[in-house]
């Protein structure tokens, strides 16, 4: 026990003992001489024999205003003979001085027997079986600790302690033993702690002294209004907190939250040592007011350590200057969460060893449950080490318009398990990480050049000189428009479509903006539709033509030219099927003229120094049989 702990329980002892003389139940004894020794519980009689003399010694010292250090002395002794291993840590000091003075209060009622009837030290090693001591015609049981730091010890069992109200209850009724202190525990009751003056709840009437509910009446009333003056005191630390932030919105963020959480905190802690040291609640009050302002306390530290990491993430991002949608910056704030979780997991066990549950027995009794459990928890493992990948590899940044899968959005938000995606529907679609880590991504963001390729249908009535028209001012216009990219800008006759003379268009517009593309292509557009009228042509549709004419009858001079040429070929074993002759191709090897005559490039390759000449290498004759 703290210093501040033994200074309470003098001042609360000597608050109990003011009304009246007390006796012991035993002779009084002198402290030992050795404070660092143990009380003997190496059997229930040794046992037994401790607890009556060290809470009489307390009581003692109590009555005589002895030094706080020699009251906590006999007092952590005779807590040392009871089993308090199932009251919660956090209270269990308080807890543990309640439990001595009830079971004091029990002894000095009921009849006890003689300490030679108690198995003693030569007893238990004779009965090597023995495990446990009942008071006689009581449920007071001395047991041995089968595991433990205490191991072998005996002392008042955690049945026992528990119970030990209920015992109380029973009892009360009984008179008090000649040498017993008589009404120390209603005293202890009653009396408030040393933060407030005795004479204070002296002063009071009748009526707020009385006892309800194992409280006196004005410390039910007291405690109302201590919390309800802590509820309004942090309702306005919330709201001027907000205010700030708001204020200074602009700035380092959240420090007015971080400022209220820890007056919250504070606050939380001289409450609980108000209601402790000052209205001095006990039993099942006491715990419940303990309990619920640790929960408080922790909850508030665990919000202190939130705003606290995610505040030292934000400043680093501020200082390296980097922009909030970088991917870096997610990064950073993504390990600051995941050392938030860490943290708070451990407050967690820490709170819940605080509050007396057993943590590390129940993770290992888990068994196969944690198998399971390890089972249940692999998809999200998946998304953490998916949104890692897609930090490392980078598909993707907060801002970028993007096609995943089949669908299309913006990437609002990488978090620790999924991405957020706001869609063109503008809705938002949660994608988990693991998922879209693995689809292909494609970031339209990231483009340099938006691509304009088109096919233009050509009515068939077209005559080719037309077509060259078309082909050459669709090259100029793409050459001369200034958000077109001349390398590569092609217009090409593409080929005969089913109705159409097809006639394709590539080039690059030279923006990634969708919006300035789109203005182009409109303008693009435009701009092909006059050029294909000034042409004097039109685009084709499908449909059919019916040609309503005399048929004209085939050339017969000309059809008689071409079947005596056919037939010279058969006659001079030339026919050129299936394939011509390899003399006969060797001479037609490059006789076109192309570009054809009238063609610029024509005339600029006529420009071009000339190069020496190269000799056309000969092709290899093809040998036939003899």
């Amino acid at each position: 026990m703290t210093k501040a702990r033994c200074i309470f329980l003098a001042a609360v002892i000597a608050c109990l003992l003011g009304a009246g003389p007390a006796s012991l139940l035993a002779q009084s004894l002198d402290f030992e001489p050795y404070p660092l020794e143990p009380p003997n519980t190496s059997s229930p009689q040794d046992t037994f024999r401790s607890f009556l003399r060290y809470a009489n010694d307390a009581v003692q010292g109590w009555r005589s205003g002895d030094d706080a250090t020699l009251i906590n002395d006999a007092a952590r002794r005779a807590m040392r003979c009871l089993d308090l291993s199932q009251l919660p840590p956090a209270v269990r000091d308080e807890l543990g001085i309640e439990k001595v003075l009830l079971l004091k209060e029990i002894l000095d009622r009921i009849e006890l027997p003689d300490f030679e009837e108690i198995p003693g030290q030569e007893q238990v090693a004779a009965a090597e079986g023995l495990e446990s001591w009942v008071i006689p015609r009581t449920e007071l049981t001395i047991a041995r600790i089968e595991e433990g730091p205490l191991k072998g010890e005996f002392l008042f069992s955690a049945s026992t302690v528990d119970q030990l109200e209920h015992f109380y209850g029973l009892s009360e009724h009984l008179p008090y033993k000649p040498d017993a202190t008589i009404g120390i525990y209603e005293e202890m009751v009653r009396s408030p702690g040393p933060w407030i003056p005795h004479s204070w709840v002296d002063a009071l009437p009748a009526w707020a002294q009385a006892v309800f509910l194992d409280e006196a009446v004005w410390q039910w009333i007291a405690l109302g209004l201590t919390l309800a003056l802590f509820a309004g005191a942090m309702t306005a630390c919330y709201i001027w907190a907000d205010r700030w932030d708001k204020r200074h919105s602009g700035g380092i963020s959240q420090i007015g939250k971080i400022l209220f959480v820890i007056a919250l905190i504070g606050l939380t802690r001289l409450l609980a040592a108000f209601v402790d040291h000052g209205i001095n609640v006990s039993g099942r009050a006491l715990v419940i007011a303990e309990l619920v302002l640790d929960v408080i306390a922790f909850t508030a530290g665990g919000w202190l350590i939130a705003l606290v990491l995610t505040l030292i993430g934000e400043t680093i991002i501020r200082t390296q200057r980097l922009r909030q949608g970088a991917i870096n910056s997610q990064l950073i704030r993504i390990c600051f969460r995941l050392l938030t979780i860490v943290v708070l997991l451990y407050l967690a066990i820490a709170a819940a060893e605080a509050f007396g549950v057993p943590v590390a027995p129940l993770i290992a009794s888990l068994g196969v449950g944690g198998l399971a459990i390890a089972l249940a928890v692999r998809p999200t493992l998946e998304n953490i080490l998916g949104g890692f990948t897609l930090f490392a590899d980078k598909p993707v940044r907060v801002g970028d318009f993007c096609l995943y899968g089949d669908k299309r959005g913006t990437v609002e938000e990488i978090g620790l398990r999924s991405t957020r995606i706001r869609s063109l529907e503008r809705t938002v679609v949660t994608v988990p990480n693991a998922e879209f880590s693995q689809m292909q991504i494609e970031n339209f963001t990231r483009r340099d050049y938006m691509l304009f390729r088109t096919t233009l249908g050509l009515r068939y009535e077209t005559t080719p000189e037309q077509l060259r028209y078309v082909l050459a001012r669709l090259r100029e216009l793409l050459i001369a428009h200034p958000m077109v990219s001349p390398d590569p800008a092609r217009v090409r006759f593409a080929g005969f479509g089913a109705y159409s003379l097809d006639v394709e268009i590539f080039a690059y517009v030279l923006s990634a903006d969708y919006n300035a593309y789109m203005g182009v292509l409109e303008d693009l557009n435009l701009r092909i539709m006059d050029l294909v009228e000034e042409a004097g042509t039109g685009f084709a549709f499908p449909s059919q033509t019916t040609y309503l004419t005399r048929d004209k009858a085939l050339d017969a001079e000309r059809a008689k030219a071409a079947e005596g040429q056919v037939e010279d070929w058969r006659s001079n074993d030339a026919l050129p099927f299936p394939e011509p002759d390899p003399q006969r191709r060797q001479e037609l090897a490059g006789t076109l003229d192309y570009p054809p005559k009238g063609s610029a490039s024509l005339r600029a390759s006529a420009d071009r120094p000339s190069a020496p000449a190269t000799r056309r290498p000969k092709r290899r004759r093809w040998r036939t049989a003899e």
